[in-house]
């Protein structure tokens, strides 16, 4: 850092980005860096007394490394969804809990994937129940979505029509009722 330069901002919102940043590029190179051993020679032979190979294990401890630090990640990628939506609170926090959720659900689709070739040999003929426990969690998830989802309809909408037309007129008359009245009035003021 040279002297002129200025420090980077200390604030909580920078740090968060930051943070969550690093978790999501250092879970990217692993992914690659594992993709690349399991091209090595002798990674796809068994492990000894096992049905397993060599590589659904390295593939199985970086899987969980990288559901660990989603599922570390997912309340700062909630507060940085609220921060940056902001107003209306109800809109910010609907959005922050889909966020939330949504990298819940990334997280158990990965950890599906990530240990099936460690788990399903050991499992002979009830595969289904190992895709069962997922669903379950999946489920959940997808309800909390759907949830949060439905909730911020109405507050959404009123977002949007306030950005199109503005504050709503509170007496329950159209405006330009309003807007005629106050013409009428106005010129019976004059004549009199």
């Amino acid at each position: 850092m040279t002297p002129n330069s200025n420090p980077p901002p200390k604030d909580d919102q920078y740090e968060n980005i930051k943070s969550t940043s690093k978790l999501f590029l250092s879970a990217i190179a692993l992914a690659f860096v594992v993709y690349l051993i399991t091209l090595l020679p002798g990674t796809q032979q068994l492990v000894p007394l096992t049905p397993v190979p060599f590589a659904a294990i390295i593939t199985a401890i970086v899987t969980l490394s990288i559901v660990g630090a989603l599922l570390m990640a997912a309340s700062s990628i909630a507060s940085i969804v609220q921060s940056t939506i902001g107003s209306p609170q109800a809109v910010g926090e609907n959005a922050a809990s889909v966020a939330y959720w949504l990298v819940i659900l990334t997280a158990i689709g990965l950890a599906h994937r990530g240990l099936s070739a460690i788990v399903l040999p050991y499992l002979e003929g009830l595969y289904w129940t190992y895709d069962a426990a997922f669903l379950l969690l999946s489920i959940t998830a997808l309800v909390a979505i759907a949830v949060r989802l439905f909730a911020a309809i109405d507050p959404s909408a009123e977002l949007i029509a306030r950005s199109v037309v503005g504050e709503p007129d509170r007496t329950g008359r159209d405006q330009s009722q309003t807007t005629a009245q106050n013409d009428a009035s106005g010129s019976k003021e004059d004549t009199a």
